[in-house]
């Protein structure tokens, strides 16, 4: 009988790097690495207002045979009317 390995089948879709500023602490690529000794087959890097970490993380998920889910978290703000007109 298999053991049962919870990481089949799941990737982990909000994963900040240290390009994400104060937020993440890991590198992009030690981020790959972790993920496959946990069993990972795939990851999404998701750093915020960033796309600087994703050439690294893809050379390491190329080498880890990982696939890498590329994305971005992006802060809009809306100015209300009141807003516009102070300026």
């Amino acid at each position: 009988m298999e053991s049962f390995n919870p990481n089949i089948g799941y990737s982990e879709l909000h994963c900040l790097s240290n390009y994400s500023f104060l937020r993440g602490a890991s590198h992009p690529h030690e981020l790959i690495i972790e993920a496959k000794k946990q069993g990972y087959h795939s990851i999404a890097i998701t750093d915020e207002c960033s796309f600087s970490g994703i050439v690294k993380a893809w050379a390491e998920a190329k080498k880890q045979s990982i696939k890498l889910i590329v994305g971005s978290e992006f802060l809009v703000t809306i100015k209300t009317e009141l807003q516009k007109n102070k300026t």
